[in-house]
């Protein structure tokens, strides 16, 4: 009987070693990659990206709240190849100065943005140090974390975090404060961008979320988050930009007319 007992002793070992071999090639199998591996597939992305028309409907709801007061509009938001940005406004709702002063200027820095080159402001080598910082949960999938430091003190650049899928190195969010202010008229911006995946292995996520707050000089905090929907690409896209040309009535385009057509009552 103890000879038994020391025979499926001795045997444990082995069959452990068995299991977490197979649970090491069930994983593999699976699509499980290194962080390395996640954020050279991340890089690939853009570097295989080329601009081109889209278009996306945008849910913006902002709010001051040291004077009380918000305001919710919903647009689509169509930007040419090129990186001209037009708005169209399909319902508004809430106080005229939040849609001026806070919405609009929104608007008007989104616009700007679009027409800054790409490889600027991307998240590269060329424009970021990365320092992988570990694994954590975003929405039940796991995610790779590294943390950026902007190389540059650059509109369009941030310092904070980028959380990758550790399955597909598909970026879920990008999280930080932005390394210089886009505004005379914002003092400070704090933000969290989530992503969702397109579906398309080769391609990048499209934005599903953007939470701003930031320091003003007029108001004090003001906070905008934006909800994006129905993203469209390709001749979809050229399509509804060209309906949205500055010709209609509805259009809500960049610089002083985007805040008087936005601000108005």
């Amino acid at each position: 009987m103890v000879s038994f007992r020391r025979r499926v002793s001795s045997a444990l070992p082995g069959r452990l070693l068995a299991v977490a071999l197979f649970a090491a090639s069930h994983l593999a199998a699976a699509g499980a990659i290194t962080e390395a591996e996640a954020l050279e597939g991340y890089l690939s992305r853009i570097d295989r990206s080329t601009p081109g028309d889209t278009t996306v409907e945008m849910d913006i709801e902002a709010n001051l709240s040291s004077l009380h007061k918000s305001a919710k509009m919903r647009m689509i938001r169509s930007v040419s190849r090129m990186g001209r940005s037009v708005f169209h406004t399909l319902a508004s709702e809430g106080d005229a100065m939040v849609r001026r002063e806070v919405i609009a200027r929104f608007i008007n820095a989104e616009a700007k943005a679009r027409e800054v080159p790409d490889s600027t402001v991307a998240i590269t080598p060329a424009n970021y140090r990365f320092l992988f910082r570990g694994e954590t949960d975003y929405a039940g999938q796991s995610a790779y974390v590294y943390r950026l430091e902007p190389k540059h003190k650059r509109v369009g650049l941030f310092k904070g975090e980028l959380w990758l899928n550790a399955q597909t190195g598909a970026v879920l969010r990008e999280w930080g404060e932005f390394a210089r202010s886009p505004s005379r008229f914002i003092k400070s911006v704090y933000f969290v961008r989530d992503y969702t995946e397109d579906g398309e292995p080769t391609r990048p996520s499209v934005p599903r979320r953007l939470i701003l707050n930031m320091s003003t000089r007029m108001f004090g905090r003001a906070d905008v988050t934006v909800w994006f929907d129905k993203v469209a690409s390709g001749s979809e896209a050229a399509s509804a930009f060209n309906d949205a040309a500055p010709g209609s009535p509805a259009a809500v385009a960049s610089r002083e007319w985007t805040t008087a057509s936005v601000g108005g009552e």
